[in-house]
């Protein structure tokens, strides 16, 4: 018998198991799809991460903080939902349309929105992080010949949320001409949203006698926010006494809003 061959085949067969015993995986760390895996020979260990996933908001569908890998489609905004026709184009003369105050007529007038900015702050409106303020005047015009001899019934100014209709769950709180409350903007509430309203005409200025003895109507308003910073999601409205009247200018429920916002005199303006 031949030893010197029978040695050297246990030998090649110590080397072999030898090395194929000192394999030293190339881990990559585990993913939200796939667990920890050898980089060379494809073993795996454990199990996936799974997926951190954060909520749809109206600018991005659901996706996963981790990996970004994303779900479904963005939230619809309200106001898309319902088609509402809103205006964002300053300086422009916008029909609108109310009650006579002595006649079941209208007087037809306009409504213009102007001297739109936004800014981070003034000599009267401090900085606050993660916010910004935006301002619009609006102005309402009645120059027909019914509201000279009816005058105006009336009409109301509102705001609402482009996004997010349903009312603040803890309610507007409201002192005197400035209101507080909650806008949600990319998954984080802002809870120092403020609205501030400035009348800057009154009832001895608002009624303008002409040269031929008749007279016109003409007021000006002017709204001043705090929204987060980039936020374009806020909308100031004009709607006629009528509507007014019958939902008894309650915004309780989102039927309400729309019964307003669906008005065809309605005047809607984003501030974007």
């Amino acid at each position: 018998m031949n030893y010197s061959k029978w040695f050297g085949s246990i030998g090649m067969l110590a080397v072999c198991l030898t090395l194929a015993g000192c394999h030293k995986h190339q881990w990559q760390e585990a993913s939200c799809t796939a667990p920890k895996t050898c980089a060379e020979c494809e073993e795996t260990e454990g199990e996936p991460l799974g997926h951190t996933w954060t909520e749809a908001t109206y600018s991005a569908p659901k996706t996963c903080s981790v990996c970004g890998e994303t779900q479904g489609n963005p939230l619809q905004a309200d106001f898309e939902t319902y088609d509402f026709t809103y205006k964002t184009e300053t300086d422009q003369e916008y029909p609108f349309a109310t009650k006579c105050g002595t006649s079941d007529d209208l007087t037809r007038g306009t409504v213009t929105f102007s001297d739109y900015r936004a800014f981070p702050s003034d000599n009267e409106h401090p900085a606050l992080e993660g916010y910004e303020w935006k301002t619009v005047t609006a102005t309402v015009t009645f120059d027909d010949e019914n509201v000279s001899r009816y005058g105006m019934g009336g009409y109301v100014w509102g705001i609402c949320d482009f996004y997010n209709l349903a009312p603040d769950e803890d309610g507007e709180n409201s002192s005197g001409s400035k209101d507080s409350f909650t806008v949600n903007y990319n998954g984080t509430d802002y809870t120092e949203c403020t609205c501030e309203t400035e009348w800057l005409t009154n009832e001895e200025t608002e009624w303008v006698e002409k040269e031929d003895g008749t007279y016109y109507y003409k007021s000006q308003i002017r709204f001043t926010f705090r929204l987060p910073a980039g936020y374009d999601g806020q909308t100031v409205f004009l709607y006629n006494y009528e509507t007014d009247h019958e939902t008894g200018g309650s915004f309780d429920t989102i039927e309400t809003i729309t019964r307003c916002l669906e008005d065809e005199n309605t005047v809607i303006f984003q501030l974007k």
